[in-house]
């Protein structure tokens, strides 16, 4: 209820259909982890030519103009996630936060609002072209390629004893870290 709540207010105060975002060739990238989806999504946004979720919009990623606005953080230094892998994060860096967006509401609801959710990001961040990075995608690429048929789905894969070796490693990392903690 707070979710749907938030973005409903998020929506009277700032959604605006000044062009059709259903033509952008906007990403999306879905696949399993380890698969390179992170470094993937790295890459292209700092092309600077899309919008994404960001670190700082938590928690408040269904209005993230509302919260832009009561934003008082301050970005913090890069730092290397704990997974250990060489990539640097920070609140400026993009993260698979629309799952929350996703995960709220029905496949109806999802089909009927996403272009509205898209909006408020692209108003938040002035762009035209969204990049999503969400491993849980691919269960939605028809829906979504229906709504936005200009779309590019980028969906990585590793050779399998590689991809099997990194989560094993990920998975003795995670152990080591919460034996410390």
């Amino acid at each position: 209820l707070i979710k749907k709540g938030l973005y409903e207010i998020e929506k009277i105060f700032f959604l605006e259909k000044d062009f059709d975002l259903t033509k952008e060739e906007h990403i999306f990238i879905s696949g399993l982890p380890r698969s390179g989806t992170t470094i993937l999504l790295n890459y292209l946004y700092n092309t600077k030519i899309f919008a994404s979720l960001l670190y700082k919009d938590m928690p408040f990623v269904m209005a993230p103009n509302l919260f832009s606005k009561l934003n008082y953080t301050k970005n913090l230094n890069e730092k290397e996630r704990y997974h250990k892998d060489g990539i640097y994060i920070n609140l400026e860096s993009p993260e698979a936060l629309d799952e929350i967006f996703l995960s709220t509401f029905t496949e109806n609801e999802i089909e009927n609002e996403i272009e509205n959710y898209i909006s408020l990001i692209l108003k938040k961040n002035k762009k035209k072209r969204y990049l999503s990075k969400n491993n849980s995608n691919y269960n939605r690429i028809n829906l979504l390629q229906k709504k936005f048929r200009n779309a590019l789905f980028v969906i990585p894969f590793r050779e399998p004893i590689q991809h099997s070796n990194s989560l094993f490693n990920q998975h003795l990392n995670f152990i080591d870290f919460q034996n410390e903690n």
